[in-house]
């Protein structure tokens, strides 16, 4: 099927970095304008900045979710722009890998999440947000159910004994990806061997491995899956791209 957002007008909150800044990619390779929210302006820029590298259109603005004046500041200038906006995407959370409650609700608050503190007022401009319980996999936004919901509500297939996995669930102070921890490759993370990376290189060696607690203080290991990253092979285009759509990343 053929999606072809050409013409349409996005606005994305919290898209810097991580989820926000992929669905605003998505949205500009079909064809969308997308105006990049974030609370931290050099954040919105960077989305922008991603957008452009794809050939989309995007602009940036800045403003805080719980602020009803900048809410509408930020709506008034996606409007003085182009006129419209079709499609609007909530997406601010939790920053920085934190999770309630090892952080007190001034930290919670900005983050999109701060209903769960219980201690906003209402606003048209936004939505309830579920309250979050302690750190871990007990301290993300979205529960178990809602996830899955997420993953088939647009008809992925899903059967009884499948594996479920919820993505990253980064603890108390820590991040837990590479895109979390380059902060969408702006921070490159130096290795121990003192190279650097952003994003993952041709020929780079990727190994996970993890394990848990047993009875009796014993440990049970789930052994190692490695893989090498290969260089990108470019297929020929069998259907023409929708008016607008921007290329690959």
């Amino acid at each position: 099927m053929e999606i072809s957002l050409a013409g349409k007008v996005a606005l994305v909150t919290g898209a810097g970095p991580n989820i926000g800044s992929g669905i605003a990619l998505a949205l500009a390779k079909y064809g969308a304008k997308v105006a990049c929210n974030d609370i931290d302006l050099d954040a919105a820029k960077t989305c922008v900045r991603r957008i452009e590298r794809n050939d989309g259109t995007a602009m940036a603005v800045t403003g805080d979710v719980r602020d009803e004046e900048d809410v509408k500041a930020y709506l008034g200038e996606v409007l003085d722009r182009w006129g419209r906006i079709d499609i609007l995407i909530n997406n601010a959370a939790i920053l920085g890998g934190r999770r309630p409650p090892a952080v007190n609700p001034e930290v919670l608050q900005p983050a999109g999440a701060a209903r769960a503190a219980g201690d906003t007022p209402p606003s048209p401009h936004r939505a309830p947000t579920p309250a979050a319980g302690p750190g871990g996999r007990r301290g993300v936004i979205w529960t178990a159910p809602q996830q899955l919901a997420h993953a088939t509500v647009n008809g992925a297939p899903l059967r009884t004994g499948d594996l479920f996995a919820s993505g990253t669930v980064s603890g108390p102070g820590e991040r837990g990806c590479l895109l979390e921890l380059t902060w969408d490759g702006t921070r490159p993370l130096t290795l121990p061997d003192g190279t650097t990376r952003s994003y993952l290189h041709d020929g780079d060696v990727v190994r996970i491995s993890a394990t848990a607690p047993g009875t009796d203080g014993t440990v049970i290991g789930f052994g190692a899956v490695e893989a090498t990253v290969l260089p990108t092979t470019v297929l020929p285009a069998t259907v023409p791209p929708a008016t607008g759509q921007a290329g690959t990343c």
